[in-house]
């Protein structure tokens, strides 16, 4: 099954998931959505396509926080096995583009600083930033 999420700009990002009695289940990492974690549980309602969901909310949040990194040099290997050594889940879109899940059981506040230093581009996708300081 297919999870069609709106993106922010209008447009439309398909994510895999599988049924979990009336829900779904996220089964890989949004790269361009907010709020939306792996293995979340959420409300979708089929669409004219066959196999297609549109998102409507999540029921049921995993727990999983997500990150988004900009590699712009494409020289991503370190850093990934860095993350994935402290239990995070990692998917490339591309060789620049990276999304982070990082588990319940993993400190976020570890992983952004080791982003933190590694001075690349990075971003909070779930929580947002303006989640986590009610901005």
């Amino acid at each position: 099954m297919k999870i069609r999420l709106p993106e922010p700009d209008g447009e439309i990002e398909t994510t895999w998931a599988e049924p979990v009695g009336d829900h779904f289940r996220i089964w890989n990492l949004p790269w361009f959505v907010y709020g939306v974690g792996f293995r979340d549980i959420v409300e979708a309602r089929p669409t004219e396509r066959s196999g297609f969901f549109d998102f409507v909310r999540v029921v049921e949040p995993s727990g999983n926080r997500l990150i988004r990194v900009l590699f712009e040099d494409g020289n991503f290997r370190s850093l990934i096995d860095q993350v994935e050594t402290m239990g995070c889940k990692c998917e490339g879109a591309t060789e620049q583009l990276f999304a982070i899940s990082v588990p319940p059981a993993v400190s976020l506040r570890e992983v952004a600083r080791l982003l933190m230093r590694s001075e690349l581009t990075w971003e909070l996708a779930n929580p947002t930033y303006e989640d986590l300081f009610l901005i």
